[in-house]
């Protein structure tokens, strides 16, 4: 897979050219391919020839954020109990010359002095950046349709952190029951969709049903209810079901995370999976259709999680409930503020003034009109 940001022409209708050019860059990685002379560490082989190896940069992972500009990425990989293990995405280093073009990853036949000719790199100094992937790994993956996404982006992790693949911090991850939904009150609520709509659960907007499911069917609080099957913006949403008087079965279209509370914290993990690098990394594997969207519960298992310490989760879940009170706090402070200045110019209006047409001032329409007030 070869990420490529520029073609040596511009995005305008005329496409006039430019100096940024990554393809030949790009044709070098593919030949070096092609000739065997690159092995599993992305590094040139014996039969790459010394001058080249002398005068031209192999490439290594060097652990660097991939938006960091002019850092050689690294993909983030599954981590351990002894730390992360990286997965290297491989890119050409800096110029030696100072130019600040990423030169090509194997020079081959041309010489180092043609770099800077060739136009090598964009204008902003990115390089192409690629990765071989296995044949074997393509098959594993179940989005096996060669979407490179998966390989060439993601998010790093702290290397400071333990983490997991969602899978591991799961008693299960599991589809709903197909139950019959009305809208009349009955034995039983039914999930659905539009209860987390607004990233929370919300009772009211559940259905009724009386069919009968098994007792792990229902939900439990502290579970966590994820959209896979939306549309792309809403893909991924998340909420956690905090409980009801009414036992609430776990309707179709919507995933059931049930956390394992000896390793993980529900309401960590739901902060966790409301972060936009998740709910991006999940979009990775969005299979796109007709409005809407859909990832396979498969590819979101494989997200690698952070993981600290329980005590830690603990502390940061405290400091997280602890901004939300305020935030809560202050929408309330400003609720009533807003409520004030409207009584205070409801006072002007309802006191000598009256809509041109004798409606309220409020109803929509009126043209209000403000007569004199009489002095002694």
């Amino acid at each position: 897979f070869l990420k490529i940001t520029a073609d040596g022409f511009d995005l305008g209708d005329k496409r006039n050219p430019i100096a940024a050019n990554d393809l030949p860059e790009a044709e070098r990685v593919v030949k070096a391919w092609l000739k065997g002379m690159l092995n599993d560490e992305g590094r040139m082989t014996e039969g790459g020839g010394a001058d080249c190896r002398a005068n031209g940069p192999t490439l290594s992972a060097k652990g660097a954020v991939i938006s960091q500009p002019g850092a050689t990425p690294q993909e983030r990989g599954p981590k351990t109990n002894q730390g992360p293990t990286a997965r290297p995405i491989f890119t050409a280093t800096t110029h030696g010359d100072g130019s600040g073009l990423q030169p090509s990853a194997l020079f081959l036949n041309d010489a180092p002095g043609a770099l800077p000719q060739a136009g090598m790199g964009s204008a902003v100094g990115a390089g192409v950046v690629w990765k071989l992937v296995e044949k074997k790994t393509l098959l594993k993956h179940r989005a096996c349709n060669l979407q490179s996404d998966p390989y060439l982006g993601g998010v790093s992790l702290s290397e400071d952190i333990e983490s997991k693949p969602l899978e591991e911090l799961l008693h299960f991850m599991r589809n709903g029951s197909n139950v019959e939904q009305v809208d009349e009150p009955r034995k039983y609520r039914v999930s659905r969709i539009q209860s987390i709509a607004d990233g929370v659960f919300d009772l009211t907007k559940t259905k009724w049903t009386d069919d009968e499911v098994a007792k792990d069917r229902f939900l439990q609080a502290g579970d966590i209810l994820l959209s896979h099957i939306n549309s792309m913006a809403h893909l991924g949403k998340t909420a956690i079901f905090t409980g009801s008087d009414v036992p609430v079965v776990h309707g179709v279209n919507l995933l059931c995370l049930r956390p394992r509370t000896d390793i993980v914290l529900p309401e960590y993990l739901i902060q966790v999976l409301k972060h936009p690098a998740f709910i991006a990394e999940a979009k990775l594997f969005a299979k796109p259709a007709v409005n809407q969207a859909s990832v396979a519960s498969g590819d979101l298992k494989q997200i690698e999680i952070p993981l600290p310490p329980l005590e830690e989760q603990r502390r940061i879940v405290a400091e997280i409930e602890g901004y939300q009170n305020e935030i809560a706090r202050l929408e309330s402070e400003i609720t009533a503020n807003r409520e004030r200045i409207q009584t205070t110019i409801d006072a002007v209006w309802n006191g000598d003034s009256e809509s041109a047409n004798g409606a309220p001032p409020s109803q929509p329409g009126a043209t209000p009109q403000v007569t004199n007030r009489k002095t002694k």
